[in-house]
């Protein structure tokens, strides 16, 4: 028998190299197209259990950007942790799957306290730790920055310093960052690059009256489609690290101020509009939108899309206690190979 050129040493090393580049190529074609929701503490009355079965990550809304975090009345505390525990117990035993939970800090009424940390160092090092103190308390997934503020060009400024540090400071610890951005908000790619995931709020873009009906809609799907490919142009941050916010609610289209919510729509109905998006004045995206909104994601290579909110879904014991447009999102198939999740 003769010898090969590569020799038996060189034929395990060969074999084993070869299994690496299977495995990677299989992991990296395994990544779950993310179907995420938003729940607000005033929200903890679904059945968290059944919705998270429906879920690969959670954001939980929401705790201000104060040093004190969960020492406030206001608004998560110990015992919304606690619910979220069980569930993820819940969705392991049934799925053998993992929750990714995330903390969103800020948010609309929320924001109250970033300005005091821009342009403190200190205080920034003490917040940003208390951060990290909580990720690993509650093992959570990541942190979500929301700042909601009407910003000077100076504040912008310092929004992305922090933003920066704030990256820097949580990679290290092996804590993942979002940030929620609303369409007309700009992200630099210097801070595009840092960030793990965009969550794009792709809700209450409302147009002046006069416009075609479907523009009344304040999520209307062009609309949409502009708000992402604004980001993508810019190349800031790209299109893989884009969760594409879906709305459980709908808007008057002759006075946006007033709000119904997916629930409230359905129950006035006293029947589920599969394909049916307006009521009585009120334009919202019904199960086949959603659909159709998931699909336009995945063909653009989104990282995923979210809910906003989860209480606002209407749930059914048809839908197995979960929302309906949840499950319109995921529609049974979470776990696919059609996105890639970005890394730290």
């Amino acid at each position: 028998m003769t010898t090969t050129g590569l020799g038996s040493a060189g034929l395990i090393i060969f074999t084993f190299v070869a299994f690496l580049l299977l495995l990677s190529f299989v992991q990296s074609n395994n990544t779950d197209f993310v179907v995420a929701g938003y729940l607000p503490d005033y929200r903890f009355y679904i059945d968290l259990n059944q919705t998270v079965l429906d879920l690969t990550d959670l954001l939980l809304f929401s705790v201000d950007a104060k040093p004190s975090l969960l020492s406030d009345n206001c608004c998560l505390h110990a015992d919304h942790f606690k619910i979220v525990q069980q569930a993820r117990a819940f969705k392991q035993k049934e799925q053998s799957r993992d929750l990714r939970v995330w903390l969103t800090i800020g948010g609309a009424g929320r924001s109250s306290g970033f300005p005091a940390l821009f342009g403190d160092t200190e205080r920034q090092k003490t917040f940003l730790q208390k951060l990290i103190d909580l990720v690993k308390a509650y093992d959570l997934y990541g942190i979500d920055f929301d700042c909601e503020l009407p910003f000077s060009k100076q504040e912008y400024y310092d929004y992305m310093l922090f933003l920066r540090a704030a990256c820097d400071k949580l990679h290290d610890a092996g804590v993942h960052v979002s940030v929620a951005l609303h369409p007309h908000q700009a992200l630099p790619k210097a801070i595009a690059t840092l960030v793990d995931r965009v969550h794009l709020m792709a809700y209450d873009m409302l147009r002046r009256q006069g416009a075609q009906p479907e523009a009344l809609h304040h999520a209307e799907l062009d609309q949409v489609r502009k708000a992402v490919h604004l980001l993508v142009d810019n190349d800031a941050p790209g299109a893989r690290k884009i969760v594409l916010g879906i709305p459980a609610y709908g808007r008057h289209e002759s006075n946006p101020e007033r709000v119904k919510t997916f629930a409230e729509i359905v129950d006035e109905m006293d029947a589920v509009p599969d394909t049916r998006n307006s009521w009585r004045g009120f334009r919202f995206d019904a199960p086949k939108d959603v659909r159709t909104k998931v699909a336009y994601a995945r063909d653009a290579r989104l990282a995923g899309v979210f809910l906003w909110e989860l209480g606002q879904d209407k749930a059914t014991v048809e839908h197995a206690r979960s929302g309906i447009l949840l499950r319109a999102a995921g529609s049974g198939k979470l776990y696919t190979d059609t996105a890639i999740e970005p890394e730290l």
